[in-house]
Order: C-alpha cells, then structure tokens, then sequence
C-alpha cells in the first residue's frame, strides 16, 4: 500500500465531491484530509498516478502536483482518532496502527499498559502468561473478575480488553513467560515493542541480548511493588526526528538575510511612508533596518553587551512615530535579542554530527543517519543549518505577510533541495549495502524543518553506574528504592519467594534483606550515609503486594513513552522513572 497527498483546487471543488462520490474501491481510497489538502490510497505507485490522471481528466479538480508519498498506511479511522492526530499526526498514528505489542504477564500494571495503548488504537497485541487468576488479582487488576478465578489470565485480560476497542487484535498465550522465551525465543521476532510486567531484569538479560537487539525491538521494564513503582526503557537507539518542542526554534535570519529576504527589507523606505503604512512595517523589516544602521556606525558588528543591547532597544522606540499606538513597533523592541541572535547548532546536534556513525567512513545503513550526514555536509558549505521556514504572528498587512511566508518557505525549500543532493549521494555511494533503503523528499523537508531539535537516546539493560553520586545521604532517596527493587529480587532469586511473605519471618527477612541491598549497592558504586531500615521494613511489609492506584500511574507513565517510541515523535525519558506513592513523588534516575 502506498499513499500520497496533493492539493485541491479551491475553483474545482464540486468536481472533487463528484471525484469523491465516484472513484471508491475496497482496493483504493480518495478523501480529503484537510482543507485543499486530500489524499490518495493505491497499491501501487503506478495505481495512484492513474487516480492523479482520472482527477485532471475530469475537470482538473487535482493539481496535479503529488507533494509526497508514503509507504507506511495512514490512520484507517481518522475521524475516531481525531483529537490524538491533532497531536502526533496521522503517519504517526498509523505506526501505532501498526504496531504490535507483546506483554510479558497479564498483571494489574501490565493490563494497565495494554489499557493505555488499546484506547488510542494499537494495531495488536498478545499477553504471555502462565498464571491462573486468584482473588489477588480481583483485589488489583480491573481487567479480572470474580466469575473468572480459576481461568487463565492471560485468556481472560486480552477478552476484556478488546471490548475497550473492537479495532484492536488480542491474542493470548498461556505459557510462564520466561520459560516460553526459552522454549520459542523466536516467536518474539514479530512484535514492535515487548513489555516485561513484574519480571526481575538480571532474568532478562539473555532474552534481549540474543532476540531483541540484534532485531532492534525495544523492551520496556514496569513494576509496581507497594506503594513503590518503576518503568524502565530498554533499546540501544532510539532517533527522535519530531520532538515537539515547547519552545521551538524560530530561525528569522535577520541579521544574515539571503539576498531575496535583503531585497524585501530595502524596498521599504519608512520617510516616505504615511501613518498606516508605517505602523503595519513587518517587524522583522524594522529590526533588519535597524540593525544594517547600527553596523554602519559599529564596524559591522551587532550590539554585544546589555549597554549596547538597551541602545539599540532605544533606537527602535525613536524609529516609531507613536510607539503607543504602533504594535509592529511594539513586537520589535520585544524581539529586539531575535537582532543579535546567532544561528548556532545546538548542543544535541553537534554530538549527532561527532557521532562515528554520522562520519564520512561510516557505513551505517538507516534514514536517521544518512540524512544527519547530509545535514552535516550542507553545515559544512553553508555554515548554518536549513532555514525551517516559518513565519511567526506579526502586526503587519496580509500582503506583506504573504510575501514574507512566500520568502521563507521558498529558501527553506531551496534548502531542503540541497540537502536531498546530499542525501542522493550518500546513497549512491552504499552501492549493494544501500538495499532497498529510498529517502523521497518529503521526508528530508521534515529533517530539515526539525533540524535544530534532533535527538538520539541510547540506554541500557543491566546494573547502571551511579558511582558519580558516591554516598547517598538521603534516607528517602529514589535511587535507594530502585536498588531495594533489585534487593527484592535478589532476595527472591535466593529464597524462591518474596521478602515478608510470612508475617512471622518479616524481621528474618529484614536482615537478608540488608545482606542483598548492601550487595546491590556495591555494585553500582553506591553507599548509603544513611540508615535504610525504613526502606528495607516497607519493603517487606509489602510483601510482593500490588496496588491498582500505583500500577495504574505506572501504566499510564509506561504506555506513554511506549507511544514516543513507536510513534518516534516526542522525546522518551531517558532514564528509569520511579514513583513513590508514599511521597507522591516521581523522578527520573
């Protein structure tokens, strides 16, 4: 299946209903998508350019320009999902759609990940559980009840969980996880994503070593133990293109405009304009004027320190003719810094351009790195990263601010061309290893558009180094209860049960306890300053005990970052999330 979007002509409307009304099949689709904007289903290339040729044959309703194609399916119900596409977009949501989601035991916090991901519509998903349900689970999960004690859970959570969305597939099997794993470890090579519900990480170790990464399938660690829950991602790269910044990157350009831009700024003479005129000047234009004069008179140089900066503020406020009344002039002096603002690299990007796998010599075969090397090379001649093209709200006339758009989006088009000759020859230059690997244009313009917020995140499974932070002073410390986890564990591994699981052995097991808390800290270079008998009593009081308000937070928390990493929009956390229900406190370690 592939999909591409083109525009409607405004003029031509009814002909595109008639269009619409006309040309459906069970094999191809024609819709509109929003505003002028439609798009084409088919599958084949060939397919949809006959759907393109049908459209100007009937009146020329379609422009005929075909701005992008796609190989990965669009949302199948944009209408039902529509408030979370006005979020991620639709390729977004149609890799969730696509996904599907393994669930290593059916417990209250790994239902209630698969809860989290059903509703916004995960393609499918399968839980892995051996265990039958108990009235434990009654007590803590809400996807049991009390007719089902005795059933499999695994079978029990998947039927209940449909019911939350008849588009989502569920499927069951009633094997223990990790001897399952043992058994069929490659059974697991078809899912998106596996979550790992209360199973101890070092168990893990082998299964995602062996079968998840060579194979790149992110797993996902959650735990709720008490009042005490975890979530941990495990993948060894994640690249995040479209991180939705809070405060995106607005690359104005107006102390180094291109000739196109100067031109548009010099046909402005501000003496010879009346009051109307004057007081709807772009303000970009202002400030551009402003700072050409000031270079004049500072040997080409911009205003440098707080001295300077509040002169050329000033400078602006005597340009106008009635600072009161005249709003551009206002915006201005408000985006005076946007005058002097350089368009440096940020931090994230240059250490993706530093990576070895963003190196000439590096034969790394995926779009995220090819692209970085081709925005590399462009930095290289150019000295700045592609313009992103956007205008902000401005107190200007519609002409002028058309204008404007028009010039902004045409260089950060020109850019965006140069880039994909870069990337064009990066990949003639894999030859073979290149395989099917093709980079259409449409994706290098979201490169560059969202060139200054890449991101890459790797991450780890095993014992974490927290040897910089030494002596940890804080008797309620996060880090304590995440290494009491592993002490649980560890306990466990050497007990074959949970610390705390009879009432008449709590402070036996307190001591043992200690002997594995000491043990894990060690190995992570720690050393408590402070004494952890609360944490070590908690923890067995506990008693492997789980509560639905904490798993239910932890769900949410991990079905979220499953959702940044399927969807690769957003910024997932970078490292282990806990929560602490005692404090109803969260933080990331």
């Amino acid at each position: 299946m592939v999909v591409c979007r083109t525009q409607v002509d405004e003029s031509k409307k009814s002909t595109w209903r008639k269009l619409v009304g006309s040309f459906k099949s069970p094999r191809s689709s024609f819709e509109q998508v929003r505003g002028t904007s439609f798009r084409i289903r088919g599958h084949t290339r060939w397919g949809v350019h006959l759907w393109v040729g049908l459209g100007l044959f009937e009146g020329s309703a379609i422009s005929g320009k075909i701005e992008g194609w796609y190989d990965q399916e669009m949302s199948a119900d944009p209408e039902k999902y529509d408030r979370q596409i006005r979020l991620w977009g639709e390729e977004a949501q149609g890799r969730l759609e696509g996904a599907h989601i393994c669930l290593l035991n059916g417990s209250a916090v790994g239902t209630e990940v698969l809860k989290n991901l059903v509703l916004p519509g995960v393609g499918a998903f399968t839980v892995v559980d051996g265990c039958k349900v108990t009235p434990a689970d009654i007590g803590s999960n809400f996807f049991t009840a009390p007719s089902c004690i005795g059933k499999s859970r695994a079978l029990v959570v998947t039927e209940l969980l449909q019911e939350l969305n008849s588009r989502v597939r569920g499927y069951s099997v009633e094997e223990e996880p990790l001897t399952f794993i043992e058994r069929t470890p490659t059974f697991f090579e078809q899912f998106t994503v596996v979550v790992a519900a209360q199973i101890p990480e070092e168990s893990l170790l082998d299964f995602y070593s062996t079968v998840l990464l060579p194979r790149h399938i992110p797993l996902i660690l959650v735990r709720s133990y008490g009042l005490i829950g975890f979530t941990k991602i495990v993948t060894e790269e994640h690249t995040v293109v479209q991180t939705h910044p809070d405060n995106p990157t607005l690359d104005l350009r107006i102390a180094n405009p291109w000739p196109a831009l100067q031109e548009f700024i010099r046909s402005f003479r501000m003496e010879t304009l009346d009051s109307a005129q004057h007081s709807h000047v772009p303000y970009i234009v202002i400030l551009a004027q402003h700072l050409q004069r000031w270079r004049e008179m500072h040997s080409n140089a911009v205003p440098a320190n707080s001295a300077e900066k509040d002169q050329f503020k000033q400078g602006i406020l005597k340009a106008a003719r009635d600072y009161q009344d005249e709003l551009n002039f206002q915006e201005a002096h408000a985006s005076a810094y946007r005058a002097w603002a350089t368009t440096s690299i940020p931090s994230d990007v240059r250490q993706i351009f530093a990576d070895p796998k963003c190196s000439p010599t590096s034969s790394e075969v995926s779009e995220f790195w090819i692209v970085s090397k081709a925005l590399k090379e462009f930095v290289d001649s150019e000295g700045t990263l592609p313009l992103i093209g956007s205008v902000p709200d401005l107190t200007t006339t519609t002409d002028h601010f058309v204008t404007l758009q028009k010039l902004y989006q045409e260089k950060a088009e020109q850019d965006a061309q140069t880039v994909a000759k870069h990337v064009d020859s990066l990949l003639e230059s894999l030859g073979p290893l290149r395989g099917k690997l093709r980079i259409p244009l449409d994706t290098v313009r979201i490169y560059c558009k969202n060139a200054y917020n890449l991101k890459v995140l790797r991450y780890r499974l095993g014992n974490e180094d927290f040897s910089h932070l030494g002596q940890i002073d804080d008797s309620c410390s996060s880090i304590l209860w995440y290494c009491g986890l592993h002490a649980v564990d560890s306990f466990s591994s050497k007990f074959h049960r949970l610390p705390g699981a009879f009432d008449d052995q709590i402070e036996a097991d307190i001591g043992e306890l200690r002997k594995c808390f000491n043990l894990v800290l060690g190995e992570r270079g720690l050393k408590a300053g402070q004494p952890t008998d609360d944490i070590l009593y908690e923890l067995c009081r506990y008693g492997g005990s789980e509560l639905h308000t904490v798993s239910a937070f932890i769900g949410g928390v991990a079905a979220q970052e499953l959702v940044k990493v399927v969807t690769r929009h957003f910024v997932p956390l970078s490292g282990i999330f806990l929560y602490n229900g005692i404090t109803c406190t969260g933080s990331v370690l």
